[in-house]
């Protein structure tokens, strides 16, 4: 009767823990296309292990591992042929990569990304992965076909964490969070229900910026004015869960 050995669980576990750190940083905020995730409380965010085959401008092409024949562990049974000791799935192309050292070819890549879209590279058609930027400016790359996840639920935002303030007719805001602010919607509600809107700047975590009165306006294209009482104001959008305030 053959024995089976079973393999030690703490370097894995060590070793899961360290991809994730890696490239979120524990329960920091990551931006894709300027919307704001926490990867560690979204299940679309996952590990991706693979091999560097190509370095572009704006990202790595990279052949998935399945399997590794040294360690013995399976992972996906979708197998593109045995090279060097491992076995491959298929390539994909892989956004916003860091690491302490630029990624060279041959090089074993690990990651925790969220699948975006779809890109051509060659004549092959891969899957695009993003790990995200700690900030909220991204570009779309030029031949990537982008699909709707929807919106992810409000669990999943980060809240805004802001300060505000009347001072005469200049409502100011301050960003007093660690995460930088994508442009975000002001919501204005006066004591008899009336809403006026407007919408901040991106702002830096512990920028202020203030926003005059006469930029809010309500369905109407109206203006409050400062003989209006004001119950309370919102901030929010663009990723980030609505916080209320009152003035």
């Amino acid at each position: 009767m053959s024995s089976i050995t079973k393999l030690p669980v703490l370097p894995w576990l060590m070793l899961i823990a360290w991809t994730v750190r890696a490239q979120t940083g524990g329960d920091t905020v990551r931006f894709v296309d300027g919307v704001a995730y926490y990867p560690q409380k979204d299940p679309r965010w996952q590990n991706r292990v693979g091999e560097c085959d190509k370095i572009l401008p704006d990202g790595l092409v990279v052949h998935e591992i399945v399997e590794s024949q040294s360690i013995g562990v399976y992972v996906s049974p979708v197998l593109s042929g045995p090279r060097g000791g491992r076995a491959y799935g298929s390539s994909f192309f892989l956004k916003n990569y860091s690491d302490k050292t630029p990624p060279q070819t041959g090089q074993q890549v690990r990651c925790f990304a969220i699948h975006t879209a779809t890109k051509t590279i060659d004549g092959q058609k891969m899957e695009v992965w993003d790990c995200g930027t700690s900030d909220s400016s991204s570009s779309v790359t030029n031949g990537v076909e982008h699909f709707r996840h929807g919106a992810p639920p409000e669990s999943w935002k980060p809240r805004v964490n802001a300060e505000l303030s009347l001072a005469g007719a200049v409502i100011r805001v301050k960003n007093r969070g660690k995460e930088d602010w994508p442009p975000l919607l002001v919501k204005l509600e006066t004591a008899n229900g009336s809403e006026f809107i407007a919408q901040t700047p991106a702002l830096s975590a512990g920028g202020t910026v203030e926003l005059p009165l006469t930029i809010f306006s309500n369905t109407a294209g109206e203006s409050p004015n400062q003989t209006n009482l004001f119950k309370k104001v919102s901030i929010g959008g663009n990723g980030f869960q609505f916080g209320a305030y009152r003035l």
